[in-house]
């Protein structure tokens, strides 16, 4: 993508000139000298506020300034920065894959729990399209390497990524704005705006800070890919017998093949945070958090690069790969060309996020109690393709979601000055639950040729070869629904054996339990708009009858619920348990203690060496893409020792 970038500027910005270091301190500048310093970077990997260079973990620490270095406002921007983490985007969507140490996901699956655990202040997102946030407004993100099941919990087995927002301050009004304009190479343009702006409320104890950004760019691929040879020549037609050259096909089919030249791939992203900050007292402070998401961006642009010579259908049918066909443009593809009548692919992407977030603080005389309160709530709508053709539809699916998330946690701290032991102690409940439906369109289906009832051959009776469009314009459906909950109670503590030895050690229990629903395939019962030809015996053995016998084998197809493709909702399942073939209902839970002990030494005030042990969790579940009774059955819980 960086090798298309032609250029890019900034205009109207104004720039906190903060800049930082990912080890153990973050360099600044005497005022009156202007001579560089170093000051310490604080982190809290411990549930603690410690020094990075005191904490015996893997951690690196990055500032804004890095990460609006990299020109990134996702989390992609991280692994330029950071040892072991590699965050890149799962094939066809704006997720999450990779991981940490070798340790992370490539599954796009919305029931599995993600390896890597990302925390938005201090809000915990489990999923891998949740996790893939805009950076914007940041005021430093901490990335701890390898398990950290004892601190953070479950599905940390890889690590955890913990991102703080800047926070309002109190009596200062302050703004910045930046805006940054570029095109890529093939023509797209590229426009990023971010705004933010602190208001003091009430002198001393309110204050507000609301940041936005909108993200766009046209994409730099484009919709102009001509190589088909579909449908003057269709080499797979000769394995029937039939005419392979200029074959007679059905009127109704659409035979378009070439795009519409428009760019692909583009961005368009709004994201607002708006952050209330109140401190009635030197011993309470509430911190309320808003957040709205709104992603429309195009759908990932596909390239068909399937080998030539192979006998891959999708070749045989007229669609070689662009190497088979001499095409050295990568950047030029094709997109499903059907609208909102089968799949809208080129209408893109709709994720709509909504969060409000409650982090309160007590000061006592020796400890310290905070409550992390949280819910938030996204839905998606996600057509993709998977082919880079423009023809009607090959393989085209919307995978549509609705997930609700809620989290309270508890802690403890404590905070002994004249004591060497000082320990954390807390407990949290967590909710997720989530709504799956995917209706899809297999075109490439339509296009194999079967016996027409009425001619006995493939021929239909005005001549044509005999192909069912249907499953190009009646799509199918499927769904899973996971209700989650879960809890833990952790309690980790250190003690200073002396001023340069330090022992760590902590344990936590975790439960998780998970409801599991799965619906999939035709074969349920017939309907008043089961087609003749999808109609057969429920009970082989016995006669027909299309009542009392009679099974239709599409019934989860969008026309069983009278419906068009284009009229059902979204987020409605039109369909009951009964019009599907499969329909499993299940539950499973699962535990495990998780622990950490590190001893570390401080050689001196610069040197510190430590030596750890640690546990991770990661829960196990259930697949959603599960189609028969045997394979709907929970997996294993994942444990990890580091």
């Amino acid at each position: 993508m960086n090798t298309r970038l032609q250029y890019l500027f900034s205009t109207a910005s104004i720039l906190a000139l903060t800049l930082a270091t990912s080890s153990a301190y973050a360099q600044s500048t005497d005022a009156e000298t202007g001579i560089g310093a170093l000051e310490e970077i604080i982190v809290t990997a411990t549930k603690r506020e410690t020094s990075q260079q005191d904490t015996p973990l893997a951690v690196t620490t990055l500032t804004a300034l890095q990460i609006e270095n990299t020109f990134l406002n996702d989390v992609r921007a991280l692994s330029d920065l950071t040892p072991n983490l590699t965050i890149t985007t799962q094939t066809g969507f704006n997720a999450v894959a990779g991981g940490i140490r070798g340790t992370g996901s490539i599954s796009i699956l919305v029931t599995q729990d993600a390896s890597v655990g990302f925390l938005v202040d201090d809000f915990a997102l489990t999923h891998v399209q949740s996790q893939f946030v805009e950076l914007f407004d940041i005021e430093q993100v901490e990335v701890y390497r390898g398990p950290q099941g004892t601190l953070f919990g479950k599905n940390t087995t890889g690590g955890v990524i913990s991102i703080q927002s800047k926070r309002p301050v109190l009596n200062e009004m302050t703004g910045k704005v930046e805006a940054d304009f570029g095109r890529y190479k093939t023509g797209g343009s590229i426009a990023k705006f971010k705004a933010a702006i602190n208001i003091p409320l009430i002198e001393d104890k309110l204050a507000l800070r609301v940041a936005l950004i909108y993200d766009y760019d046209d994409g730099y691929y484009k919709n102009t890919k001509d190589t088909a040879t579909f449908p003057e020549s269709i080499p797979f037609f000769a394995l029937f017998g039939l005419p392979d050259v200029n074959p007679p096909l059905p009127p109704g089919l659409d035979t378009t093949t070439v795009g519409d030249g428009k760019f692909l791939g583009g961005k368009k992203v709004l994201a607002l945070k708006a952050k209330l900050l109140w401190q009635p007292s030197d011993k309470y402070e509430g911190y309320l958090i808003y957040e709205h998401v709104s992603d429309r961006s195009d759908s990932p642009a596909a390239v068909n690069e399937t080998p030539g010579g192979q006998g891959f259908l999708i070749e045989l049918m007229g669609f070689p790969g662009i190497q088979a066909a001499g095409h050295d443009d990568v950047f030029s593809t094709g997109v499903t060309n059907n609208g909102p009548e089968i799949i809208d692919v080129i209408g893109g992407h709709d994720v709509t996020i909504n969060g409000i977030y409650l982090n309160q603080t007590l000061e006592l005389d020796q400890f310290t109690v905070k409550s992390i309160t949280g819910y938030r709530e996204q839905k998606e709508i996600l057509p993709s393709t998977y082919t880079g053709e423009a023809f009607s539809t090959f393989f085209d699916a919307t995978r549509n979601l609705e997930r609700e998330a809620f989290q309270q946690e508890v802690r403890l701290i404590s905070e002994f000055d004249d004591s060497p032991f000082n320990f954390v102690v807390g407990g949290a409940y967590f909710i997720d639950n989530v709504d799956f439906i995917v209706m899809r369109s297999v075109g490439l289906q339509a296009l194999i040729p079967g016996i027409n009832p009425i001619t006995g051959t493939f021929f239909d009776p005005d001549g044509n070869i005999n192909l069912d469009l249907d499953l190009i314009t009646d799509g199918d459906f499927q769904a899973a629904v996971q209700k989650r909950d879960s809890w833990a109670l952790y309690f980790d503590g250190s003690y200073n054996i002396s001023e340069k030895l330090t022992f760590s050690s902590g344990v936590r229990y975790t439960q998780d339990d998970k409801t599991f629903d799965r619906l999939i395939d035709g074969g349920g019962i017939c309907g008043p708009f089961t087609r003749p030809q999808d109609a057969v015996p429920a009970d082989p053995l016995l006669p027909f009858d299309a009542v009392t016998n009679c099974k239709d084998v599409r019934s989860n197809a969008v026309s069983r619920a009278g419906l068009t493709n284009a009229e059902f909702d979204p987020h409605t399942l039109p369909l009951g348990p009964e019009q599907f073939g499969l329909a499993v209902s299940t539950k499973s839970d699962w535990n495990a203690f998780t622990w950490r002990f590190a001893m570390d030494y401080k050689v001196n005030e610069d040197v510190m060496a430590y030596a750890s042990y640690s546990t991770g969790f990661l829960s196990g579940g259930f697949t959603e893409t599960c189609s028969s009774v045997a394979t709907c059955t929970p997996f294993d819980q994942e444990t990890n020792r580091n």
